[in-house]
């Protein structure tokens, strides 16, 4: 099935992403790793080429062309085509200008009546006077090689599909599509991406058709094909399945392995500031899923800025990471290709605010849960957790995770947890709190913990200053309710669905009020 899609008005990032002193023996202030100097990001010579892609320059002229990509097919009636310059090689994109038409027809009825019900019409052909596409396929030799393909000397390329598909990936989308294309370059098997930036006359301007072997980004993996606006006023997806081939052979479905690598274990040590502050030291070790694998992209929050990255022989390997409001996304470019099944650790050292707010009171707020240290985006992917904090002394953590010491050590507190078995996220919660527990005899003791901030934050003492009875108010009293309410919880959820992995369970306050979040072990 493919997945649900909702019409909005509200645009949302599509967000895939220096420590200058030593703490504990963790970090180093240089940036001289093994002796020499640390590769600094986005300064691969590919991925720069790739960056500056422009047009070659040479014309063609286009008469009744045929493209089909699985289910979607372009057809350029009249007009003028040009190709990107070549990058080692390869030619990875071409702009066309005339008349042309594009026509979708999903390989399952839920995507095709999802499509019928946004266009209101029974078959989905949309209209174009130019597109852009951005390709590792064939698409190259195809049209070149194409009857209705002839050069046209003395006609200019236009630049301008171009340069408006980047300021859609990098400003509206957030998404790097040209580490994803280098990311097919530097490998050694035949890269499969194709997405075309389809400026639409009947549908939409703003329309992409993307498709990617390894999953369509955007949270839509593990489907290949997907068709989207970035239309603020129409923004979503409009159609998102599997390739075509996959539902005729029986192999189309949702628990699909088909990324480039998977993480297995993450050792991570993290320092956080009074402020929220966040400095981290990662050891990342994935498994390559392909042949050939040189770029992989890691999950990590975009203000959270990347200073150095190693190889596992203590080497400095290439990154990138653009600009924090850009497409800012992690990727780690390695010094040989991985064969499938092969390990590999990656460490990384990071730094940056935003991804803890300091909210007043004590109170603090994880924004980024998932993407506070760099890892994989799927939920599918179980890892090992190893995870050393460092916070301010007098303040509390709680972690997923079984803990394993708590020391003070001068100003700063310093715990260590570690994951009973595999899990696909790690995450935290720190504050001043009050806490209460409780065990349940039944399931082996199975240990219950309430965590209650002992003060209120800022926004609840601004309340306070024109609504007393309000803004007087504490979470504390609430913490034995909490604490009930989570014991017969897991005692119910055991019954129907059998007794939990884990041994415990941590509920912890936050100051968000519109929803809560699940963890491994811990509920904000």
């Amino acid at each position: 099935m493919g997945k649900r899609k909702v019409w909005t008005a509200l645009a949302t990032p599509f967000l895939f992403g220096g420590l200058g002193y030593v703490w504990n023996g963790i970090f180093a202030a240089s940036l001289t790793i093994g002796g020499a100097p640390a590769t600094a990001g986005n300064t691969d010579p590919a991925y720069v080429q790739l960056r500056q892609s422009k047009l070659e320059g040479k014309a063609f002229s286009v008469n009744e062309v045929a493209l089909k990509r699985d289910a979607g097919t372009f057809t350029l009636h009249s007009g003028k085509l040009c190709f990107v310059e070549p990058v080692g090689g390869k030619v990875t994109g071409a702009v066309f200008q005339g008349a042309g038409n594009f026509t979708l027809e999903p390989p399952i009825a839920s995507e095709r009546h999802s499509l019928s019900l946004l266009t209101k019409e029974p078959h989905f052909d949309e209209h174009f006077n130019e597109i852009a596409l951005r390709f590792t396929d064939e698409t190259y030799s195809e049209l070149r090689s194409a009857a209705g393909i002839s050069p046209a000397p003395g006609v200019g390329c236009p630049g301008g599909p171009l340069d408006d598909s980047q300021h859609v990936t990098r400003h509206e989308i957030y998404f790097n599509l040209e580490a994803r294309i280098l990311q097919d370059l530097l490998g050694t098997q035949p890269g499969g991406l194709f997405v075309a930036f389809v400026k639409g006359r009947k549908y939409s301007s703003k329309m992409i058709y993307f498709i990617d072997p390894h999953g369509v980004p955007r949270g839509l993996e593990p489907e290949e094909v997907a068709l989207f606006t970035y239309d603020e006023a129409k923004l979503g997806e409009w159609a998102v399945f599997h390739f075509s081939d996959e539902y005729a052979a029986g192999l189309a479905t949702g628990n699909q392995k088909n990324a480039v690598m998977r993480v297995i274990n993450q050792r991570l040590n993290t320092q956080i500031e009074t402020s929220g502050k966040l400095d981290g030291k990662a050891a990342t070790t994935l498994a390559s899923r392909v042949d050939g694998l040189r770029v992989v992209h890691l999950h990590l929050f975009p203000s959270l800025r990347v200073e150095t990255v190693t190889g596992q022989e203590g080497q400095s390997l290439g990154f990138i990471q653009e600009d924090k409001n850009q497409d800012s996304q992690f990727w780690v470019i390695l010094p040989k290709g991985l064969a499938a099944g092969q390990e590999y650790t990656i460490t990384s050292v990071y730094s940056g605010k935003d991804a803890v707010a300091n909210e007043g009171g004590g109170n603090y707020y994880p924004v980024a849960r998932n993407s506070w240290y760099p890892g994989s985006d799927r939920w599918d992917d179980f890892a090992r957790f190893d995870l050393t904090f460092s916070i301010p002394k007098g303040m509390d953590l709680v972690a997923t995770g079984k803990q394993l010491s708590s020391i003070d050590e001068g100003k700063q507190t310093v715990s260590h947890w570690q994951s009973e078995q595999s899990q696909p996220v790690a995450g935290f919660q720190l504050g001043k709190f009050k806490k209460l527990e409780t065990t349940i005899p039944k399931l082996d003791d199975f240990k219950v913990e309430a965590m209650a901030n002992e003060e209120v934050p800022d926004v609840a003492r601004g309340i306070a200053a024109v609504a007393p009875a309000v803004g007087g108010m504490t979470t504390t009293g609430l913490a034995k309710k909490a604490l009930a309410e989570a014991e017969v919880a897991v005692e119910l959820y055991s019954d129907y669905f059998g007794p939990l992995e884990f041994k415990r369970l941590a509920v912890t306050q936050q100051t968000a009020m519109n929803y809560g979040q699940s963890w491994p072990e811990m509920v904000y």
